[in-house]
């Protein structure tokens, strides 16, 4: 189951293809930034600048067109949107990133987040509160319709995007709440008014998330089982998704995922299968280079390894404290808000299970930040005798997150006591049967 500074705008009329942007500090430190050129295949490349105290460092974006960046400032990680054809200036103080009033497409991103971040803190989930979100999307669009003659037209459908899923991502998690466990619930008709034929979802890695979550809802409506035991996932895909681009990279980037799982034959048909329906050929070829059969933490009876890479919270871990013991597993992040979400279920239904001698719970956070995941941790007072916090400091490309499949959060797999792989499809937190397979384990 499843779900990366100030602004001076250059004319119109120019027509080059980069965009300069200008890194200014208060401190000296070391920053990394993460560019997202293609979320379709998660393409992407990294780099660190050191940035002297009140100097300033410039990068290019030679991309052509809007790409999505996290920067890492101050252990604090944050989402960024670097366009083509404009200079921008990023002012980097104590705590936050500092925007020009003439960066329009930051300013207003930044702005709208703050709003989604209180809309998600609210206590009990009701009717009112879903309509008080809907509500404030009706705002926003407003609101940007308001400088829409400020924006390129791509900037424009970027941000429009990211207004109707972030908010339908939020609806989603809301709606969970409310739902008892039906996708048929009427907290889920929302899912039929989102059009998925804009390719600007691909731009923001949130939204891929949301369609994710609105595919399986759409998926269970229509046939009754889930999307995960679907046979017909590629033409299942295509079928609701109009827009080419957005249909030929969401595929590409599910069908990777699930290719490390498969064996080289079905890899084979799915090669195929995006042949015959005329899929971009870039998104092909990614496919066509992952390799199948390679998640063997993902098959049940192999042995669980790995986990000794990882770094430990009190640095204490050792596989001996698993010995004896049956292992519930989740990978997690504070950035995935259903993690979040998933672990205060956790939390509420942790005395239910706390005596379960026989259990031990393993968290592993993909955080970007080690001093991040440290934090939400004392926050959160998550610290109990049966469980353990690990964190993967080499993220989606370490050992452990190959060789147990880790493509996407949350997920969760069960060790046996002979530390070997009992079940790699758990009830999840939010699942009513969550405390009796606990009890039962």
């Amino acid at each position: 189951m499843l779900i990366i500074i100030s602004i001076v705008i250059m004319s119109s009329c120019d027509n080059s293809q980069e965009g300069i942007t200008t890194y200014v500090s208060n401190t000296t430190q070391n920053i990394n930034i993460t560019k997202f050129h293609n979320i379709g295949t998660l393409e992407m490349s990294k780099m660190n600048l050191k940035i002297e105290k009140n100097k300033s460092v410039q990068d290019t974006n030679k991309s052509g067109e809007i790409i999505q960046a996290f920067i890492m400032a101050n252990n604090t990680n944050h989402s960024v949107f670097l366009p083509a054809k404009k200079n921008i200036n990023i002012q980097i103080d104590d705590k936050n990133l500092i925007f020009n009033d003439d960066d329009y497409i930051n300013k207003f991103s930044q702005q709208f987040f703050k709003k989604i971040v209180a809309l998600m803190h609210k206590g009990n989930i009701t009717n009112e509160i879903i309509k008080e979100i809907d509500s404030e999307q009706t705002k926003q669009l407003d609101k940007l319709k308001l400088i829409e003659n400020k924006l390129s037209k791509n900037e424009y459908n970027l941000l429009h995007g990211i207004i109707i899923g972030k908010i339908a991502h939020v609806k989603f998690m809301f709606s969970d709440k409310l739902k008892a466990n039906d996708l048929k619930s009427e907290y889920y008709n929302f899912v039929d008014s989102i059009s998925l034929d804009n390719d600007q979802f691909l731009k923001f890695t949130d939204n891929v998330n949301t369609i994710w979550e609105m595919l399986k809802v759409k998926y269970f409506r229509e046939y009754g089982k889930t999307f995960d035991s679907s046979d017909i996932k590629v033409e299942y895909i295509n079928k609701i998704i109009k827009n080419r681009e957005l249909a030929s990279a969401f595929t590409c980037l599910f069908m990777s995922n699930l290719i490390p799982d498969l064996s080289k034959e079905d890899k084979d048909k799915i090669i195929i299968k995006m042949k015959d329906l005329k899929l971009k050929e870039k998104y092909i070829n990614h496919v066509t280079n992952v390799k199948p059969a390679t998640s063997l933490g993902k098959v049940v009876g192999n042995k669980a390894k790995f986990l000794e890479s990882l770094v430990s919270y009190d640095k204490k871990f050792s596989l001996d404290q698993l010995k004896g013991k049956t292992v519930y597993l989740d990978n997690w992040a504070t950035w995935c808000g259903a993690c979040v979400n998933g672990i205060s279920h956790f939390n509420s239904k942790y005395k239910e299970i706390k005596n379960n001698k026989d259990v031990i719970f393993v968290f592993v956070s993909f955080d970007r930040s080690e001093a991040k995941w440290r934090k939400f941790i004392e926050r959160k007072s998550f610290k109990q005798d049966n469980i353990i916090h690990l964190f993967d400091s080499k993220g989606m490309e370490s050992d452990y997150a190959l060789y147990y499949g880790v493509r996407a959060l949350p997920t969760s797999f069960v060790i046996d006591n002979n530390l070997k792989i009992k079940n790699i499809t758990p009830p999840v937190f939010e699942d009513k049967n969550f405390v009796s397979f606990i009890n039962k384990m």
